[in-house]
């Protein structure tokens, strides 16, 4: 394909005749009925070939078509309603012994590509798929033996995802999201591997599986003066031999139109391939005009990576950044590396900041801590406490119960209920029943924080090599409600935390009053009841101060601290009481801490108001050695809040814990001060953790 220019990119697109992807709304055993969504002429797909049913791998080539059905020629292969049935997804098929897109020249596809030998984009050619529509998705789907891209090619699938508020065919304020539903509200971001940002609407979730990924991205709100929301991004998935990219690879979420108009996700990109190499650049990125899209998702698995030179700029050109905006950021999205000798991959969590931290953290898709409240064979309901996006949860694992080791794939979800793979494990009521806490599981072989990365988790994450946090990165759990407790759960072949690095839960635990959805002036306590009273202080490890209030009673096992820290009163004027310090539970096989651990208390609002104590830290790791800092410390404004518990169990022999600090101190604020919590640092024989998740 060429369209004659020498510096540019045709601004004229060439379609291949459409036939998907669409979903069969009837068949007979020649015959489908399509869903209607992509015009044909009549007899206008003669001689084409169409994949019924995209899970196997039988075509067949079309004899005729009206403007909904499509009449195949079976030339002795199987009938179509033996390989396909109604809702399965049907697409046309273009096979190529080679194809060119050069000199300008701009490809749009809306069904499978596959080249026997190879897909060549060179001198500004590009590569896209069709825009979706309230009612329609599309995707690049490429097959190759070989996919060269050149400096000045690109696979471009910018702005193709599921349409912003007010964009198109979306007359809603909201943009659109997975399965083309309602998704982020008025003046937010659209979100996917990364969470929109936010001026007062609420983001859709996160959503889809890290590891492989496959889903459009989502679009952004509306904003004020009804200006369009930002669609996200598209979606690519390319199979090949040999991908070789000296140009782009994008799928980009769109800008929002300002005044609070959200910007679209990015979308997904899905690369196998046995040789990856490159100069170019591989981006899912958010959409960021003010109001800031979340980045999408990443995933790509190889043999053999190119040397220097050729390997992405040490794979730091492949990126999935958030939006970053100076109003509303979003969070970064997910990169997946995967090396044919890996089970997982490794997960690289990179904001692209420079010298500092994300101002928006990135959630990995929530599904707990949560409590059964119904269980039958295969399903599961939720206590309804965590925002779950329809069928977002698909692909991923979830532990039906924590005090069992089976864990169970999801095939989809409502916002209420899970539905699992069985795979062979027992019937899920044979191992949880109601009342028992489920979680979801995310196993890693290893993870990288780069350029301030942040990442939020909710479930137990597993790394059975190293956890390498430093650019600045940062980790947390999310912050509890009145109904809601997180904790953050880390198993970890190794972890180290460099000198920038951190581990902060500071202020993610039980409510002070007047804090969040507490309107009363009381702190929170151990499961989530009344605590400290007005002008009194949490209490966790240590009491807390007092300024004529009751602080809570002290609670927990100083040996093996588990528990939120309490959250400090209101004060005058309705001040605002300090939330606890979070809840840390970390086994690693070693532990090189030069930053920071810490779940300490938040101070409160001054007229008195109590501030948090200190939370939990519970550490297990046979090497210890550093220079960093382990903290449970009580809030310190006015009313200090009481230290936290901590205990670090290693062996004597393999570590050594002398320049590392550790305090559980309590808030110091003069006669209101709050007591000291509990340090416990234990030598004797730690066993290193062990995997089979």
């Amino acid at each position: 394909m060429d369209a004659g220019r020498a510096d540019s990119t045709s601004d004229l697109y060439t379609p291949l005749t459409h036939i998907g992807f669409g979903v069969i709304q009837a068949l007979t055993t020649d015959t489908i009925t399509t869903d209607g969504v992509v015009r044909v002429v009549p007899n206008g797909l003669v001689g084409l070939e169409i994949n019924p049913n995209l899970e196997q791998e039988t075509g067949y080539t079309i004899l005729s078509n009206t403007e909904t059905a499509i009449t195949v020629d079976l030339d002795g292969k199987p009938a179509l309603d033996t390989v396909a049935a109604l809702g399965d997804t049907y697409a046309g098929i273009y096979r190529f012994d080679n194809v060119h897109v050069q000199n300008g020249g701009f490809l749009v596809m809306g069904d499978r590509l596959i080249v026997q030998e190879d897909l060549m984009v060179d001198t500004y050619g590009r590569l896209t798929h069709f825009d979706a529509s309230n009612n329609f998705e599309s995707r690049l789907e490429i097959y190759a033996g070989a996919v060269y891209i050149a400096e000045t090619g690109s696979v471009n699938v910018d702005y193709r995802g599921y349409l912003g508020g007010g964009s198109g065919a979306n007359g809603e304020n909201h943009g659109l999201t997975l399965g083309n539903i309602l998704g982020a509200i008025y003046r937010s971001g659209g979100s996917y591997g990364g969470y929109g940002g936010a001026v007062d609407g609420t983001p859709n979730p996160v959503y889809g599986d890290p590891l492989y990924p496959g889903a459009l991205g989502s679009g952004g709100s509306r904003g004020v003066y009804s200006t369009v929301g930002g669609d996200g991004g598209g979606w690519i998935y390319m199979e090949a031999d040999t991908v070789a990219v000296d140009g782009a690879i994008f799928a980009n979420g769109g800008n929002g139109g300002g005044y609070g108009a959200g910007s679209g996700s990015g979308g997904t990109i899905r690369i196998v391939t046995g040789d990856f190499r490159g100069t170019g650049a591989i981006q899912a990125h958010g959409g960021a005009n003010e109001t800031g899209g979340g980045g999408g998702r990443i995933a790509i698995d190889y043999e053999t990576l190119g040397g220097v030179g050729e390997d992405f700029d040490g794979l730091r050109n492949i990126t999935a950044f958030g939006g970053q905006t100076p109003s509303y950021p979003s969070s970064a999205g997910t990169v997946v590396l995967r090396r044919s000798d890996q089970p997982r991959g490794d997960l690289y969590i990179d904001d692209g900041a420079v010298d500092a931290t994300a101002r928006r953290f990135m959630p990995l898709p929530h599904i707990g801590f949560g409590k059964i409240q119904e269980v039958t064979e295969t399903t599961l309901v939720t206590d309804g406490l965590v925002r779950m996006l329809p069928n977002g949860l698909a692909g991923l694992s979830l532990n039906p119960n924590l005090e069992q080791e089976y864990v169970y794939t999801i095939t989809g979800n409502t916002e209420t209920t899970i539905t699992v793979d069985l795979g062979g494990n027992p019937v899920l009521n044979a191992v949880a029943v109601p009342g028992d806490t489920y979680s979801g599981v995310y196993v890693f072989d290893n993870m990288y924080f780069r350029r301030g990365g942040a990442l939020l988790l909710g479930d137990p994450l597993f790394v059975p090599g190293t956890v390498l946090l430093d650019e600045y990165g940062r980790v947390t759990h999310y912050g509890a409600t009145t109904l809601f407790e997180s904790r953050l759960e880390i198993t970890a072949g190794a972890m180290v935390v460099g000198e920038s690095g951190a581990i902060i839960t500071d202020g993610q635990g039980y409510l002070g009053g007047y804090s969040g959805d507490n309107g009363n002036s009381y702190g929170l306590t151990l499961g989530n009841l009344p605590g400290s009273t007005y002008r009194s202080a949490g209490s966790c490890g240590g009491l807390g101060g007092s300024a004529g209030g009751v602080p809570n009673s002290v609670y927990g096992d100083p040996f093996y601290p588990s528990g939120l820290g309490s959250g400090g009163s209101g004060g005058t004027y309705s001040a605002r009481g300090g939330n606890g310090g979070g809840w840390i539970w970390i086994h690693a096989g070693g532990l090189q801490l030069d930053g920071r651990i810490s779940a300490s208390g938040s101070a409160g609002g001054a007229y008195e108001a109590g501030s948090g104590s200190g939370g939990s830290v519970l550490i297990y790791a046979p090497a210890i050695s550093g220079a960093g800092f382990i903290a449970a410390d009580g809030g310190a404004s006015e009313v200090g809040g009481g230290g936290g518990r901590i205990a670090v169990y290693y062996k004597d022999a393999a570590s050594d814990v002398s320049a590392i600090t550790v305090t559980a101190a309590g808030g110091l604020t003069g006669a209101d001060s709050g007591q000291d919590g509990t340090v416990n640092l234990i030598p004797g024989e730690v066993a290193p953790p062990e995997f089979d998740k």
